[in-house]
């Protein structure tokens, strides 16, 4: 266990919170043992394909009824400044993610089972 997660375990357990490590690709919860997942500056680090096991492992968690929030940042003239992103995700690339899995064509509204209910593209840039 790293030093990074001792310590965030101990801020959970200060803060009456439970913490749980393990790897995004295959998540350490039962299947729809989750009512929400809140996934930020995380899927941007992944290839496409991994990407999308990312989001099969949050559907596979996620309760019916449960949200889901994913906060990546968009293209912008510094994205690649980090060396780990792996590509940017727009909006329209996550929706197909949970689409593209059973040859669905995606568009904003019902994407499945979804209901996809806002999407906030930011702009911003990462660092100034």
């Amino acid at each position: 266990m790293s030093e990074i997660t001792k310590a965030i375990q101990v801020i959970c357990q200060e803060k009456g919170l439970n913490c749980i490590e393990g790897s995004c690709l295959s998540l350490p919860f039962e299947d729809q043992s989750v009512n929400g997942v809140y996934c930020s500056h995380l899927i941007e680090h992944f290839h496409w394909q991994e990407a999308v096991r990312v989001v099969e492992e949050i559907d596979r968690v996620l309760r019916p009824g449960g949200r889901l929030v994913i906060k990546t940042p968009l293209p912008n003239p510094h994205f690649y400044d980090d060396p780990t992103h792996a590509r940017p995700y727009p909006p329209s690339a996550i929706i197909d993610m949970f689409g593209s899995r059973d040859g669905q064509e995606t568009i904003l509204g019902d994407v499945g089972i979804y209901t996809v209910v806002s999407l906030r593209p930011e702009r911003a840039l990462l660092y100034e």
